[in-house]
């Protein structure tokens, strides 16, 4: 069995896959809300409440992993933990927990994205444009025939667009 983790700015995921008949099957699947990236843009720290709360859900991906015969697993660390000033104190903490998380690059990032949204799609030969709108970055990539044509991480999504809208529209007191 396989496990795949993706830690993002937003929310984490887990993955529980294997193999059969060529195809993956998934076994179980869970999604947090965990908000690591909340407050990074005020000090460029990880926040300590987003910092427990990553922690926490890690210790469930644990215990949901330990309930399967994983034999592979691969966490992957996105835009909050690209930036963070204290992301190698998180790294370490779920190293500790038994997770080791790779920190992918934007591009990477828009190439897993790709083969992640490709893999439920048909192939076709024309340019493909996929669009990630994360919490930390959008992650944009062109592809042609299944190789990477262009790619860009705009340092621009839902969180930030979210925060910015909500700052614009407060009313000064009274």
């Amino acid at each position: 069995m396989f496990a795949c983790i993706d830690l993002g700015s937003n929310s984490f995921h887990l993955l529980i896959a294997r193999q059969n008949n060529g195809k993956h099957e998934i076994v179980e699947r869970f999604s947090e809300k965990v908000q690591l990236g909340a407050g990074l843009m005020n000090d460029g720290l990880i926040q300590p409440d987003a910092f427990d709360r990553g922690l926490s859900c890690l210790a469930h991906f644990v215990a949901a992993m330990d309930a399967h015969p994983v034999k592979y697993t691969w966490a992957v660390g996105t835009n909050a933990l690209r930036i963070a000033k204290n992301s190698t104190k998180f790294l370490s903490a779920a190293s500790a927990l038994g997770i080791d998380i790779d920190v992918v690059s934007g591009e990477e990032e828009a190439a897993l994205v790709y083969a992640g949204v490709s893999s439920a799609m048909p192939a076709v030969p024309e340019s493909q444009l996929v669009v990630d709108i994360g919490g930390g970055t959008t992650d944009i990539a062109v592809f042609t025939g299944g190789a990477i044509r262009h790619t860009a991480v705009i340092p621009i999504a839902g969180d930030q667009v979210t925060n910015d809208i909500a700052m614009a529209l407060r009313t000064p007191t009274q």
